[in-house]
């Protein structure tokens, strides 16, 4: 059985050995929620939600239950799923839709935000089990208190009303096809879009722009062009069309700058709620910025992992003199460079990238054996680094 997301972690408000009122806890824990998964499998799809639920296992929250005494109640309960609009939880006992309640949310950052809701829903899933389901009374932004994954492509709407869409929005993409798909996924909707595919027709239009959409393919390459886009001083939304060739480019394309990673191609629906999250919630330029600069433990690993790969083959290609596999080594190292804020080595392999590139250079084999090691040695800090958290 895969592990769920958030399933160990402990709510920084509550102590570790509290239990929760079904006294359920690790395996059991996951045990129920698979079950539960398992047979809302077999239940019709509600053609009425407008928000995705999202795993967001704790085994432990602290709920607060209302009183017109103007007093509460506080109990510990486990949760199922979060979405933008509201919470599920499961209890031991009924709860009377219209109750009032308060709910202590985990953010991404293990601070506790108080959320305050209301009971719309209690199901009883068997035994003592019950699901409650609450609404809150103002909108959260799922992306405080879940990471978006290669795995996880955390969208917040699950259907809108296409008119709802009105914003400015460019498509970067050098494929034939791609164009007519879009037009067609588009056409119930507001949008005011264009197509283009050189960086200098680009440039002039930056401050027209809402929405930045890219679609990565083997003839453009989404991270470098998100790297100038950004230095050219654009902080709107951009987002990623893309079907990565691998896991570690999955991770990369996640990590790069850009605020989605969607998998195309995609279902008509599924592209306007990606674009319908930076136009119908209420984001600043101040969380994006710090959304962009979060880097999963996970997909660190992985990136890491590829730059002490990169490191080696870097090596191997400078022995053999063969470079257009050094000139591919260097871009790539780039690229993991960027989101592992490793500024010296970003900056070593595009100088010897840009010189690689140029036929009258003078030799560099010092300077490619010199980045070679440096790759290898930053690669063994990051995981010296890991493993002494968790040793922590």
């Amino acid at each position: 059985m895969p592990p769920r997301r958030n399933a160990s972690t402990k709510p920084m408000s509550i102590e570790p050995l509290t239990k929760n009122t079904l006294s359920i806890d690790g395996q059991a824990y996951a045990a129920l929620l698979y079950k539960l998964d398992d047979n809302n499998g077999c239940l019709p799809t509600e053609s009425s939600r407008v928000y995705r639920r999202l795993d967001y296992a704790y085994p432990r929250l602290l709920l607060r239950i209302e009183s017109s005494r103007d007093t509460a109640r506080e109990i510990i309960v486990a949760s199922r799923n979060l979405s933008q609009g509201g919470i599920s939880i499961l209890h031991a006992t009924y709860m009377y839709p219209g109750t009032a309640v308060t709910v202590d949310l985990i953010r991404n950052d293990q601070t506790v935000r108080r959320t305050r809701g209301t009971v719309a829903r209690c199901e009883h899933r068997g035994g003592i089990i019950h699901e409650i389901g609450i609404k809150f009374d103002q909108e959260i932004n799922l992306r405080e208190y879940l990471h978006s994954t290669p795995e996880l492509l955390l969208h917040a709407h699950e259907r809108i009303e296409p008119e709802q869409l009105d914003k400015s929005i460019l498509f970067i993409s050098k494929h034939n096809e791609f164009s007519p798909e879009v037009r067609q996924a588009l056409l119930p909707t507001n949008l005011k879009y264009a197509f283009k595919n050189e960086l200098d027709d680009i440039l002039p239009l930056l401050e027209k722009l809402d929405i930045i959409v890219i679609h990565h393919a083997n003839d453009l390459d989404a991270p470098d062009m998100i790297a100038e886009l950004r230095a050219q001083g654009f902080d709107n939304p951009i987002i990623i069309l893309a079907k990565p060739q691998s896991e570690t480019q999955a991770h990369l394309l996640s990590a790069c700058g850009a605020d989605t990673l969607l998998p195309w191609p995609c279902e008509h629906n599924v592209l306007a709620c990606a674009i319908a999250e930076f136009i119908l919630n209420d984001w600043t330029h101040e969380s994006l910025t710090l959304l962009r600069s979060c880097v999963t433990p996970e997909t660190r690993k992985v990136l890491v992992s590829e730059l002490a790969t990169r490191g080696v083959k870097l090596d191997q290609h400078a022995r053999k003199l063969d470079h257009k596999a050094l000139l591919a080594d260097c871009r790539a190292i780039v690229q993991l460079a960027r989101p592992l804020n490793i500024e010296p080595i970003r900056k070593a392999a595009a100088d010897i990238a840009a010189r690689l590139s140029d036929p009258e250079s003078d030799s560099i084999g010092d300077e490619i054996n010199e980045l070679s090691r440096a790759c290898t040695a930053a690669a063994a800090a990051a995981v010296a680094t890991g493993t002494q958290r968790k040793a922590a």
